[in-house]
């Protein structure tokens, strides 16, 4: 057999004899069907997604020749075989320089034989690739930024963004140092959890990058500070009417003690951002709202609760830092009720008329409840199209309100008990005073739960003795009169008992019940200097002396026995109409009048201070809502115009806490040696239930009468 071979541009014609058949075939030399007749490879390169890729400025180039028999060979630096020598054939060239410049390099390559024949062009093509990598970077997922840009994380291995450019790039190098000085090569990823060094506080982290043919990038680092402290578990008191400013049970306030200890920002702690809280149902754990954020004040409250009413639920607390870091949770309990609202008692009314009740609106509550009144009253739904047809009983669903009608009795007080839901409370019309002789009737406070109830109108005096300063005797009597100086030398456990021996209902008052009448006092404009609620200053009685002064029957002689002031000449100056610094009664908002709630004496109140939570000295005015010590004096929401020295710092008073301690009695008002710092306001956590002095008095509580 005889075999012919022509190269006829990129084929090769194959003619071959076998008896009397005569055989072609053209292969097509640019294809690998049958293997490649003629090639060119650049060796040590590597391939990266069909690519090839060296770091070689002069690689080392292997030939392939099938066609013929080369004796001469053409390398072109580009991908068509233009330009070029003919050089002699080897099979292996140690080195060929490439163009300058890293990029994409074209060889192209021809062979000739000894006869002239000449080979079609093959070429192939390689990335040039001798620089490091480029645009090295790293940043961490940071769970705060603070304003001076410190990354805060609270997991000690965080997660970290990565780049770098290079056609090669394969691995990563990172180091818990500033300057990639440890650590060992791994696969690059654009995103990586790394563990930081052990310990809190600041943290250097490091990385290079490293290409296919071993070039590292310069190194970059990026700053952190660990931060995975527990947030301070904050103290807080469930403010539910009973002492501060009270809360509605469908929207519960809690009070925050430790507003001064929480976690504050330093080098390596991002500082507080926010209480949290959800609440749960006792009975099952069934969750009635989720962790939701609480704000960061002194007083967090529950808002946008549907709840069951005369269910029992647990609202649980943490405090949080800005880097997420929780505290443990502390929880409080409460039973959920209608929106308390009190209805406003009547004395001294017409006998046998009429009267109707304001409206009292349901708000909360989960379903419908049944609204119930007995002897005598009717209920209506606001507005009411027909009295007349009015029952005892009444559907009611959130957010619907109604009245009661009910008829004086011919003599005494007729009283209705309210019930909604769980809530109940009472509706009295007297044709008389509804309280004992001196003393006076408190309207209840809406939104808390406390009820109407009678006080003292004057500071208490032992009984039959116009001189308070007597050695103790427990057979002494306490009496509410004008006459005489107040019984002073007296502890706060026997005001206590000397209230209480009065008779039934009869006791010392509660912190609670001081601030609703504070909080009256300060609500109404005829004790604000200006005649405007919150602007000027309130009354601060008799605050210019240390003497402990008589008082006065006569409510419009209001400063009766004090230096300066001689009656009735003086009204004019002072009276129950007339505006003045030393005034000694303030007015309630249903008439009623008190003398020396403000000077005159500090008076104890019933509350038995429950830890160590102590403050800083300081008028009233001067603190903000947030500060727990303003809430328990009944202040939350009251401020006045320039609380400073000009307006006596509005006549709140002072509030003496930094002695708190377990078990500090609590006084009120201040005393007639107080000057500016006496006020409604004022309170005093210095002393315990054992102390007894000259400046300190009380008055007492009791039940409505008739």
């Amino acid at each position: 057999m005889k075999l012919l071979r022509a190269a006829i541009l990129n084929t090769v014609l194959i003619a071959s004899t076998s008896g009397c058949t005569l055989e072609l075939a053209v292969q097509d030399l640019s294809s690998g069907s049958m293997g490649e007749l003629e090639s060119i490879s650049i060796d040590s390169t590597v391939t990266i997604s069909g690519v090839k890729y060296t770091d070689n400025i002069a690689p080392s180039l292997t030939f392939s020749v099938a066609t013929l028999t080369p004796a001469q060979m053409k390398i072109s630096d580009n991908a068509n075989c233009t330009g070029g020598s003919w050089v002699a054939y080897a099979s292996t060239l140690g080195s060929h320089s490439l163009t300058a410049g890293d990029g994409t390099k074209d060889l192209s390559v021809q062979f000739k034989s000894s006869a002239g024949d000449v080979t079609s062009c093959v070429n192939t093509q390689v990335v040039l690739d001798t620089s490091v990598p480029t645009g090295a970077s790293i940043a961490i997922a940071a769970d705060y930024v603070d304003g001076s840009s410190v990354n805060f994380v609270k997991n000690s291995s965080p997660t970290f963004t990565l780049s770098a450019s290079d056609p090669t790039l394969y691995q990563m190098q990172f180091s818990n140092t500033a300057n990639c000085s440890t650590g060992s090569y791994e696969d690059f990823s654009s995103s990586k959890s790394w563990a930081l060094s052990a310990g809190e506080g600041a943290k250097s982290i490091s990385v290079k990058f490293r290409d296919r043919f071993n070039h590292d990038s310069s190194c970059v680092s990026v700053d952190a500070v660990l931060d995975s402290t527990s947030s301070v578990t904050p103290v807080v008191e469930l403010a539910f009417g009973a002492d501060g400013v009270g809360s509605m049970t469908y929207t519960p306030k809690v009070y925050v003690k430790n507003l001064a200890a929480n976690e504050a920002a330093d080098a390596t702690h991002a500082g507080f951002l926010d209480y949290q809280g959800r609440i749960v149902r006792v009975s099952d754990g069934q969750a009635a709202q989720a962790w939701s954020t609480l704000g960061s004040g002194g007083t967090l409250q529950a808002t946008g609760l549907t709840l069951v009413d005369g269910v029992n639920y647990r609202w649980e607390i943490q405090s949080r830092d800005r880097a997420g870091n929780t505290s443990a949770s502390v929880s409080v309990t409460w039973t959920a009720t209608v929106t308390p609202a009190y209805l406003l008692s009547l004395q001294n009314r017409t006998p046998s008329t009429e009267f109707e009740s304001s409206a009292f609106t349901v708000s909360g509550i989960h379903g419908t409840l049944n609204v119930t009144v007995d002897n005598g009253a009717k209920v209506c739904a606001t507005p009411c199209a027909d009295w007349s047809a009015a029952g005892t009983s009444l559907s009611v669903s959130s957010g619907a309100s109604f009245t009661l009608k009910m008829n004086s009795p011919a003599a005494g007080a007729r009283t209705s008990n309210l019930i909604v839901g769980s809530f109940a409370t009472t509706w009295k019309i007297s044709t008389g005073e509804l309280c004992p002789a001196n003393y006076v009737l408190i309207p209840g406070e809406n939104g808390t739960l406390q009820n109407e109830f009678c006080v003292a109108k004057y500071e208490m005096k032992i009984a039959g003795d116009d001189d308070g300063y007597q050695t103790y005797n427990p057979a002494f009597i306490a009496d509410s009169r004008p006459t005489g100086t107040s019984w002073r030398d007296i502890n706060l456990t026997q005001m206590t008992t000397h209230c209480q021996a009065l008779g039934a209902g009869f006791d010392l008052p509660t912190n609670s019940q001081w601030n609703v009448i504070a909080r009256n006092i300060a609500g109404v404009a005829g004790n604000w200097s200006t005649g405007a609620v919150g602007s000027g200053q309130l009354n601060q009685g008799n605050r210019s002396s240390s003497d402990q002064e008589p008082a006065d029957a006569n409510d419009n002689y209001a400063c009766a026995n004090l230096p300066g002031f001689s009656y009735p000449a003086d009204t004019a100056t002072c009276s129950d109409s007339v505006w003045h610094n030393f005034k000694r009664t303030h007015k309630l908002s249903n008439g009623s009048v008190l003398w020396d709630f403000s000077g005159g004496s500090w008076e104890g109140v019933k509350y038995s201070y429950p830890d160590t939570f102590t403050g800083t000295n300081d008028l009233v005015a001067n603190y903000t809502d947030s500060n727990y010590f303003k809430i328990l004096a009944g202040a939350l929401g009251f401020t006045c115009l320039g609380p400073a020295g000009g307006n006596e710092f509005c006549g709140f008073g002072k509030a003496w806490v930094n002695d708190s301690r377990p078990a500090s009695a609590l006084f009120r008002g201040g005393s007639a040696s107080n000057g500016q710092q006496a006020g409604v306001f004022a309170i005093d956590l210095d002393y315990d239930s054992t102390h007894s002095d000259g400046g300190h008095g009380f008055r007492c509580i009791s039940p409505l009468v008739n």
